[in-house]
């Protein structure tokens, strides 16, 4: 059975603004149990993608300073591979192995729908060979 990506991607997604504090941001992924989220600008289009490992500076900074300065856009990843919402579980699969990113954003038509993550394909090929 073949599968595409957009079978397997986290669709209730948490973006931020770029112009969001990083310290609110890091919150929302602390209590929403997510290592990264989409950057996205007012129409939605991606600007870059801000992980637990970008925000490791301001949590640093944030501990001999008292305080998490800055927006989500100084500390963001901007250059961002993306997945089509098209492209086949075991191609993305293979991309995962090629590379040292831990999520995807997936893209339909340019916009963002999604994330998909390292387990989300395992999962996705776990069920479909189990199935």
């Amino acid at each position: 059975m073949k599968a595409d990506v957009a079978s397997a991607i986290t669709r209730d997604l948490i973006s931020f603004a770029p112009d969001t504090p990083v310290g609110q941001a890091v919150a929302s992924m602390v209590e929403n149990d997510i290592s990264g989220a989409p950057v996205l600008d007012r129409i939605g289009d991606l600007l870059g993608v801000v992980t637990a490992k970008d925000c490791f500076k301001a949590a640093l900074d944030g501990s001999y300073y008292g305080d998490w300065e800055g927006a989500v856009s100084d500390y963001m990843t901007a250059e961002v591979r993306t997945l089509d919402a098209n492209t086949d579980l075991v191609a993305a699969a293979s991309l995962f192995l090629e590379v040292d990113f831990r999520r995807f954003p997936v893209l339909r038509e340019g916009r963002v729908i999604g994330m998909v993550t390292r387990l989300d394909v395992l999962r996705a090929l776990y069920r479909i060979s189990t199935a």
